[in-house]
């Protein structure tokens, strides 16, 4: 199809894109992706030693939806090596 694109992100042709400079192109399911991705960077968690509310980028995830932000890793990290 003449109206298809190569889309930037995820590499696969598509006809419902958008167009940036420099024949920039992303799909609708990269859009979607990046809006979803932007959303849990927004988002704020609860670290489950400190119980502070802790930006997304500061938070390491475990298993059973347990989180430990940047402080609470370094203290563990203090109290081992002691």
């Amino acid at each position: 199809m003449a109206d298809e694109h190569v889309c930037g992100f995820c590499g696969q042709m598509a006809d419902h894109v958008v167009e940036g400079p420099n024949d920039a192109y992303v799909c609708v399911n990269c859009l979607a992706a990046a809006r979803d991705v932007i959303a849990q960077m927004q988002a704020t968690y609860t670290c489950s030693f400190c119980l502070e509310s802790v930006p997304y980028h500061t938070v390491v995830a475990g298993q059973n939806g347990l989180f430990m932000c940047a402080a609470c890793v370094d203290s563990g990290i203090k109290l081992l090596k002691k």
